[in-house]
């Protein structure tokens, strides 16, 4: 049963895009650009190729060649720009099969929901069933997600394209396969889900945004009875560990007898930064004071002896006093 189901799906798939384009054509035969094969809106309205005027007429003609080269996006974004200028229904149907030939079924299934809102009144009875075939054919293609978010105002992203701003009015539609969805609000941190939609289906999501911190941890290492400083403020000997706000901080450690260290370091959003301290010895300084002392002593008296013996008179055996002149004494 399921593989019959399935391929029907494809058939009507095939079936809906034949290589033409516009359900707004002549009878008979269909013109060279119809979604699908199949009966006309009768409803008095003329075809595309003649209601349209100007830009818009110049746009759907482009459309209608891009779509038969095969070239679906351009035509997608041509049949676009004739809806804006004429905002004629029938243009959805159109970008419709752009969509469908480009693999993207939620796209389709929202446009078809949007003619259907918009162009109900200009289907004809034949065209009606075509395209409820078809919707009912493209749903089983495509999964609706409901999100519940709360703060509300988080801007929702369907594989990195925004689909609107929490709370949603209508679930996102999903094609199938690998999917994420990324929910952002200033402030608070990005929540990602990621899925694979095997097949059409109902899913809810409900998630609380968590605050960003901008935090990261600090460990710093030294020697036990070392103390630790960070921006100024004491927080531990030896070791410590603890949470810092992101950015610049200042570590300071001190010991006895030691030289001070101190770092800038940066900390990172939930990262720890390990730090480990080996503080040296403070230089010494050189010769003891006593031993300058000594020093000065000894020279001191040396230059008293030699003073002594330079300036006294020197006596001879007569008592006179004779000349002298300066001698050189070696000090011990």
């Amino acid at each position: 049963m399921m593989q019959l189901r399935f391929s029907r799906l494809g058939l009507m798939l095939v079936l809906w895009l034949a290589p033409t384009v516009s359900f707004a054509q002549e009878q008979p035969p269909p013109p060279a650009a119809v979604p699908a094969p199949g009966p006309a809106p009768q409803r008095g309205l003329p075809p595309l190729s003649e209601s349209l005027q100007g830009e818009a007429k110049d746009d759907y003609v482009a459309a209608r060649i891009l779509f038969n080269d095969e070239d679906f996006t351009g035509a997608l974004i041509k049949f676009q720009r004739a809806y804006e200028r004429a905002g004629d229904p029938r243009l959805l149907w159109n970008m419709a099969a752009c969509e469908k030939n480009l693999r993207h079924y939620a796209n389709v299934l929202r446009l078809l929901e949007r003619y259907e809102r918009e162009g109900a009144a200009l289907m004809s009875p034949g065209h009606r069933a075509e395209f409820t075939d078809v919707l009912r054919t493209v749903r089983l293609l495509v999964s609706r997600v409901q999100l519940q978010v709360d703060p509300d105002g988080a801007q929702v992203f369907l594989d990195d394209v925004l689909v609107g701003t929490t709370p949603l009015s209508e679930p996102i539609l999903v094609d199938l396969g690998l999917r994420k969805i990324r929910i952002h609000k200033a402030g608070y941190k990005d929540h990602l889900i990621t899925r694979n939609f095997p097949d059409a289906a109902e899913v809810v999501f409900r998630l609380r945004l968590q605050l960003e911190v901008h935090q990261g941890a600090l460990a710093v290492t030294a020697r036990p009875g070392e103390t630790i400083r960070v921006d100024g403020v004491v927080m531990g000997e030896g070791n410590w560990q603890g949470v810092l706000p992101s950015g610049e901080h200042t570590v300071r450690v001190t010991g006895a007898g030691m030289r001070p260290y101190e770092r800038q370091v940066f900390i990172e959003d939930d990262r720890t930064r390990n730090l480990y301290v080996t503080l040296e010895s403070e230089p010494s300084s050189g010769v003891s004071p006593l031993l300058w002392v000594g020093v000065g002593l000894v020279a001191a008296s040396g230059i008293a002896v030699a003073s002594y013996f330079a300036l006294r008179p020197e006596q001879n055996g007569s008592g006179s006093v004779t000349t002298g002149t300066w001698g050189t004494i070696d000090l011990p």
